[in-house]
């Protein structure tokens, strides 16, 4: 899934590094879980790809999706298309 694809890596970057604990357990530094809003208990999203793992939250994954998403509705596109194809079925 190439949902992070290129884009995420383009902004700025930190080099924090974070030990990985018992259990798999990773601490986020109070620094990034303060840039991004994140607080105790809440749940993040973790994205697979290839190249690695992003920690997100839902909201800015949502956003994220949303904006990957934009531009021409294909339903809409495809409509027209029919529309056009009726249109000249009947002008036949």
């Amino acid at each position: 899934m190439s949902l992070v694809a290129d884009e995420w890596y383009s902004r700025s970057m930190s080099d924090t590094r974070a030990p990985l604990g018992q259990k798999g357990r990773l601490v986020i530094p109070a620094h990034m879980r303060k840039r991004h809003g994140w607080t105790e208990g809440q749940s993040l999203v973790l994205v697979d790809s290839d190249q690695g793992v992003v920690v997100m939250g839902r909201d800015d994954l949502k956003a994220l999706v949303r904006k990957q998403l934009a531009g021409p509705s294909l339903v809409e596109e495809l409509l027209a298309d029919r529309q056009l194809a009726a249109k000249a079925d009947l002008s036949e």
